[in-house]
């Protein structure tokens, strides 16, 4: 076995499945925790959360379970970018990374769009909730198809 890699044996009689690289398996349980798990949990909490927490803590933890998400999506799309360069230097080239990109991209939006928001009178605000409440949904739906 490669140094660097993992090796799980899946069946009784000793045979495994090929190694896994270990920066490949840290990638994908970075991005499962943060598109898969945190940034639905995050947005649930919005969606939820009023009823279960007084205003503001929903927001409080809506917005700090998505900075966290947004983090651990960060250095899961670092290590795709270093392993992709070291093995063939085609980013993007694939299915997988195409669906990646486009995950991220939407993820790291969600701040900027967050940061604009405007008041709950504003004209533009109707607006804003679909392009915020939208473009956040698909991001694990996104990342779910990139799994499968």
């Amino acid at each position: 076995m490669a140094q660097g890699s993992v090796s799980v044996n899946y069946a009784a009689g000793g045979t495994s499945a090929p190694a896994i690289p270990t920066t490949h398996l840290v990638h994908g349980i970075l991005m499962f925790l943060s598109m898969g798990f945190l940034m639905p949990l995050g947005a649930m909490c919005a969606r939820f959360g009023k009823e279960l927490f007084p205003a503001p803590g929903w927001f409080q933890k809506h917005r700090a379970i998505q900075v966290f998400a947004v983090l651990l999506a960060m250095g899961g799309f670092g290590l795709a970018v270093d392993f992709t360069a070291s093995a063939h230097g085609k980013h993007f080239s694939g299915t997988h990374g195409k669906l990646g990109l486009a995950a991220f991209v939407l993820a790291m939006l969600q701040p900027l769009n967050a940061f604009i928001r405007p008041g709950k009178d504003g004209a533009h605000r109707p607006v804003w909730e679909i392009v915020h409440k939208g473009s956040g949904w698909i991001v694990p739906i996104l990342a779910a198809a990139n799994i499968l």
